[in-house]
């Protein structure tokens, strides 16, 4: 990646956690008690990982995706992306796939990895797809770890469509919401806010007068305008807002622990 579209993508990063941060669904996280009910037990507000939902929702980090789910995992494995048309199809050509599962539990103890299990959020994308992230380091190989299992699977025609049938060609893995829909908009623009050039100069200490130049030389406008979510229908919006809360009061309880005597 040249040196201006690296530039690009991280200030496209910065927008759209920008405006992650206005949604009423973080603004519950940051605020609300899930275990309120509960009296015997230590209350929690609950985190939301900005840079791993960022990565699921394809703007470049220094993540790996994972997914505690296997029928997830094989239907990213036997379909491909094509980010022109923003359709998925079946491989089917027999080709060999590359499966890798990874032990948690050893990767912890190895203190190898930063793993963030990001699937519990309040956004719907990372909850489908079951998801968890790797913070992962430069030069490392997934085949030099012990508690990494490398299996190779044939990509038959029957086995992509498999799976591409049963997550109905990706749309049960990518639900369209407000969120997909900002980050694809931010993804596919030419203009940059002024606030997040002021912040990125502020944090990384390279000048605004730099950053300008080189987002205009490739064709960058800048502007006063900040990104926002689009919601035409926010009857609708609220209720299902209030039914992914339900939902995740619902999934929240705590569990107990008997010692032996």
């Amino acid at each position: 990646m040249s040196a201006p579209d690296k530039l690009k993508s991280i200030l496209q990063k910065i927008e759209f956690l920008s405006a992650l941060k206005t949604h009423p669904l973080t603004k519950v996280f940051q605020t609300k008690y899930f275990l309120e009910r509960y009296h015997d037990v230590p209350n929690y507000k609950l985190k939301i990982d900005y840079e791993a939902i960022a990565q699921h929702y394809e703007f470049k980090t220094n993540h790996l995706d994972f997914s505690r789910d296997k029928e997830v995992a094989m239907f990213f494995m036997t379909c491909s992306y094509d980010p022109k048309n923003k359709k998925f199809t079946p491989i089917s050509d027999d080709s060999m796939g590359v499966m890798y599962s990874y032990d948690f539990k050893l990767g912890i103890l190895q203190n190898i990895h930063s793993i963030n299990p990001i699937g519990f959020q309040p956004f719907s994308r990372p909850d489908k797809q079951k998801a968890f992230s790797i913070v992962f380091n430069k030069n490392l190989n997934f085949n030099d770890f012990d508690f990494v299992k490398k299996e190779e699977i044939k990509l038959t025609k029957e086995l992509c469509e498999k799976y591409y049938d049963m997550f109905d060609g990706g749309a049960k893995l990518f639900p369209k919401d407000e969120i997909s829909e900002l980050a694809y908009e931010i993804q596919n623009s030419n203009y940059i806010s002024k606030d997040v050039i002021e912040f990125y100069s502020q944090t990384s200490k390279i000048s605004k007068k730099m950053i300008v130049k080189s987002l205009e030389q490739n064709g960058i406008s800048i502007t006063d305008n900040k990104y926002r979510f689009n919601i035409s229908d926010m009857e609708k919006f609220n209720k299902n807002l209030q039914n992914i809360i339900n939902d995740l009061e619902n999934r929240i309880s705590p569990r107990g622990i008997v010692y032996p005597l």
